[in-house]
């Protein structure tokens, strides 16, 4: 049970994709974060070590149960829109709808600082702060200087 039914039973709630900001094509960023688990500098046998931990973890039954616990999306194609992860997590379904219109946020070093630029953008267009093209328009100078920062323009 999601814990905000068991907290307020009464109350009414769906999940919704969030709309395109500035263009009708609804399309979005995407991010697995897959490939930032080995590190290409560690030690042989550290390396061995976390792809077999990740080629267990990959495995349907493996990944369908930490999608499950985790409340994600799996990284396996063959998954989407599974039976078993839409029983135990339904709301999950908005989130694989959107699955077609992800887009690979490309090699932007710091995709936590990308995802707070972005999140910041939302909030101050959703808060009636900014307008929805000067919010863009910082977010990508945000983005843009912090690719600079971290490899050069």
């Amino acid at each position: 049970m999601i814990p905000e039914a068991a907290a307020f039973p009464n109350l009414a709630w769906q999940y919704a994709p969030i709309p395109p900001y500035a263009v009708t094509e609804m399309i979005f960023a995407a991010e697995s974060g897959w490939r930032e688990v080995v590190n290409a500098r560690s030690a042989p046998e550290v390396k061995e070590a976390a792809w077999r931990f990740i080629a267990f973890m990959h495995e349907a039954d493996n990944i369908r149960d930490w999608n499950i616990t985790t409340f994600t999306l799996p990284s396996r194609a063959d998954l989407v829109d599974d039976p078993q992860i839409l029983e135990a997590a339904p709301a999950l379904a908005t989130s694989f709808a959107a699955l077609p219109y992800g887009q690979w946020i490309g090699p932007v070093r710091n995709r936590d600082a990308f995802f707070q630029f972005v999140h910041d953008a939302f909030v101050s267009v959703a808060l009636r702060q900014l307008e929805s093209d000067s919010a863009l328009a910082a977010c990508e100078q945000n983005i843009n200087a912090m690719i600079d920062q971290t490899i050069g323009p």
